[in-house]
C-alpha cells in the first residue's frame, strides 16, 4: 500500500500482520501505524469505565445501523417485526426462531441473516 492511498484489503490478521509496509496498521486497512499506534496509546489511557462507555456507545450505534437497514428494506414494518428481524441478524435464524416463535409469521428472512 502506497502513502494516502487506500485500498480494502481481505483475509486474516496474519496477512496484516505478515505486511510489510512499514506505513501499514495491523487492526485497521485505512489507517497508517503511526495513526493506529496513538490511538491505541489513547486507549490505553482510558479507565475501565471509560472503554466500557466506549463500547457501549459503539454497540449501540452498530445496533441503529442494522435497524434502520431493516427499516429501508421493510418500509411498512412495525415496531415488533423490526426487533424480529435484528433479533435475526444478531442471533441467527434458528437462535431467533427458538426464542421468538412468532418470528414464524415473517416472511423474506434471507435478507436479515448474516453472511
Amino acid at each position: 500500500m502506497h502513502p494516502g492511498s487506500w485500498a480494502p484489503r481481505c483475509g486474516s490478521i496474519i496477512d496484516l500482520v505478515d505486511d510489510s509496509s512499514p506505513e501499514a496498521a495491523l487492526l485497521s486497512a485505512d489507517t497508517t501505524a503511526d495513526a493506529e499506534s496513538r490511538q491505541l496509546a489513547a486507549f490505553r489511557r482510558l479507565s475501565s469505565t471509560e472503554r466500557a462507555e466506549l463500547v457501549a456507545t459503539a454497540t449501540r450505534a452498530v445496533l441503529d445501523l442494522a435497524l434502520a437497514g431493516i427499516r429501508v428494506r421493510h418500509p411498512h414494518a412495525d415496531d415488533r417485526e423490526c426487533f424480529l428481524r435484528l433479533a435475526v441478524i444478531r442471533l441467527g435464524r434458528d437462535a431467533a426462531l427458538s426464542l421468538y416463535p412468532d418470528l414464524r409469521q415473517l416472511r423474506d428472512l434471507s435478507g436479515d441473516q448474516p453472511d
